[in-house]
């Protein structure tokens, strides 16, 4: 049976501690204290929602009941507010160039007035605004153009405007409508359990 791309990876990542830990993968997936090493040694700099997420796809993959333990999700970067957008359309229409102008604009513009929105141009890197950020001048008091804070601007308004979840989740390349919860958690309006983004998503 073919894995999915994420179970995949986590099941290369402990076949790797395995074979430095000289185990036979098959029977360290049946036994929970192997798993626990490997999340405790092998998985230090996750976040402890990331290492719930390892847990319960290795004690599936195991055949392990899963565990009722759980992880909160991590917050999301701050979206945006509205002068800090006006900073920034300020800035970039300051720019020293036409190309970093143009640049900005891109990053800022997209459409409905988004901060940004995926896909907006042909890109040469995976970190479109991120290489934008860099390139732009400005003071060091001013307000930071992030890909982080970008991506969580765009989704919590349309969290915010009751964008069809699943429509969402297609445009943000997210799998799964609870990957919204640490962007749910600035938006009043939006669900505030992953059971909640389940129903609201199965209304749509």
């Amino acid at each position: 049976m073919a894995l999915g791309q994420r179970d995949a990876s986590v099941l290369r990542r402990f076949e790797e501690f395995c074979a430095l830990e000289g185990l036979r993968v098959d029977r360290a997936l049946e036994g929970s204290d192997v798993i626990e090493a490997f999340l405790t040694i092998g998985c230090s700099t996750l976040r402890a929602h990331s290492r719930g997420t390892y847990r319960s796809t290795l004690r599936r993959l195991g055949g392990a009941p899963p565990t009722t333990r759980g992880f909160p999700a991590s917050l999301a970067p701050a979206p945006y507010g509205e002068a800090d957008l006006a900073a920034l359309w300020s800035r970039a229409n300051h720019q020293t160039s036409r190309t970093r102008i143009a640049n900005a604009t891109v990053a800022l513009a997209g459409q409905r007035d988004y901060l940004f929105r995926p896909n907006a141009s042909v890109r040469d890197t995976k970190n479109l605004v991120g290489e934008i950020a860099a390139s732009l001048g400005g003071d060091a008091d001013d307000v930071t153009l992030s890909s982080g804070r970008c991506r969580s601007t765009f989704l919590c308004r349309h969290l915010a405007a009751d964008t069809p979840l699943h429509e969402l989740c297609a445009l943000a390349g997210l799998i799964g409508v609870e990957s919204l919860l640490r962007y749910a958690r600035h938006v009043a309006s939006a669900p505030q359990t992953k059971a909640a983004l389940r129903a609201r998503a199965a209304r749509h």
